[in-house]
């Protein structure tokens, strides 16, 4: 059984035994109009989608819950995994990730650049370059 499959499985069975028959589940939350909904489901059958004044309404979780992320506790303790770090915050963050990493490679770039033009001057500075020069190590 590939790992894929094996993880299916195992979430499922952890839900099965987490809930057991008749187990419900109320999920609150709020679309992106800032309009509050409950969504509740009891072990085995459908959901169900309330309004705030908790009348059922007529759309699905799908409308309300685009490409949901969760995790168990395995998934949040495999560190050994191999990028296993970068993947967790690609899933957590997407692409806001990709625009920190390049604010930071960026920030990066340039400390590098006033450390080493802050080694140049201080070089200069102290008469580095004209000391090497003198002792012909440095043959410029």
């Amino acid at each position: 059984m590939n790992d894929k499959v094996s993880d299916v499985n195992y979430k499922n069975g952890l839900i099965r035994n987490t809930l057991g028959s008749g187990g419900k589940v109320i999920v609150k939350l709020q679309d992106s109009y800032g309009r509050k909904y409950y969504i509740e489901r009891i072990y085995g059958h459908d959901p169900v989608v309330l309004g705030e004044d908790r009348t059922i309404k007529d759309i699905t979780v799908n409308t309300l819950i685009h490409n949901p992320l969760y995790f168990v506790q395995k998934d949040l303790s495999s560190p050994e995994r191999e990028g296993f770090e970068h993947e967790l915050l690609d899933k957590l963050l997407g692409d806001l990730r990709k625009d920190i990493v390049d604010k930071i490679d960026k920030k990066e770039d340039l400390l590098l650049k006033t450390i080493f033009q802050h080694k140049i001057d201080l070089f200069k500075e102290k008469g580095v370059v004209e000391k090497l020069k003198k002792t012909d190590i440095l043959r410029i």
